[in-house]
């Protein structure tokens, strides 16, 4: 007896084909990871059964740092499916941005929420344990920061929300009784990989990029991606489309 299929994937397939049959330029984010490597050989499957008379593109942005691992596996994906993976060398490669902007931290919300609290000067030792109230006060235009910091985000009883540092246990109590000495910045992911990209899809004219996600690993994503292929409308008409 036939096993009924998984409406999940079912759905994912069927929307996977209704976006490229509504395209024309396609960019497809390889990095090399098994969230990637599925999107990949859907999209792949659903080109060769559908024949839709698109261009896709398949490229890599190289953020400086790729493990040798990472780049073998990207000859052996060109061999499996009988593509062509673009390589592209990041603007501004991640050492160079960890330099320019800021070294990353846990994730890139907190990071953002740290460097946010730090272009405010903000003392960890001396005012770590005060009061939202307090803090307000004292560090104006830092609202949603200061939130993060004093746990304000809502949260249900049955979590701790992901726009809290509570959610990241010891953390705070950890930066109050180790001030950061250096800086922290979520920004070195964008010219090794989100400004790459766009001038890519620019160059190439794209109208449809696809990214692979995975919505297990928590964090944004676990808010932002809510089906098995998600689509996003992005800027200019860009069409974003993120498989999970």
């Amino acid at each position: 007896m036939n096993k009924s299929p998984n409406l999940s994937t079912f759905d994912a397939e069927m929307k996977c084909e209704q976006v490229l049959s509504d395209a024309v330029n396609v960019m497809v984010s390889i990095s090399g990871g098994a969230d990637s490597d599925v999107m990949l050989d859907l999209i792949h499957r659903k080109q060769k059964e559908k024949q839709f008379p698109i261009e896709i593109y398949y490229v890599f942005f190289n953020t400086g740092i790729e493990m040798q691992a990472t780049l073998d596996h990207l000859d052996y994906l060109e061999k499996k499916y009988n593509i062509k993976i673009e390589r592209a060398m990041a603007n501004v490669p991640v050492p160079f941005g960890c330099l320019r902007y800021g070294q990353p931290f846990l994730s890139k919300y907190v990071s953002s929420m740290i460097s946010k609290l730090q272009s405010k000067n903000f003392d960890f030792a001396k005012d770590g344990n005060k009061s939202y109230e307090e803090l307000s006060e004292k560090y104006k235009k830092c609202q949603n920061a200061l939130k993060w910091w004093c746990d304000k985000h809502p949260q249900k009883a049955e979590y701790k929300s992901m726009f809290n540092i509570n959610n990241t246990k010891w953390l705070k109590e950890y930066m109050i009784a180790n001030p950061p000495d250096f800086k922290i910045s979520n920004l070195c992911c964008n010219g090794a990989k989100k400004n790459t990209a766009h001038k890519w899809e620019e160059e190439h004219n794209c109208d449809t990029k696809c990214v692979g996600l995975r919505k297990a690993e928590g964090g944004i994503r676990r808010v932002a991606v809510k089906t098995c292929f998600t689509n996003r409308g992005g800027a200019e008409g860009l069409s974003s489309n993120i498989l999970v």
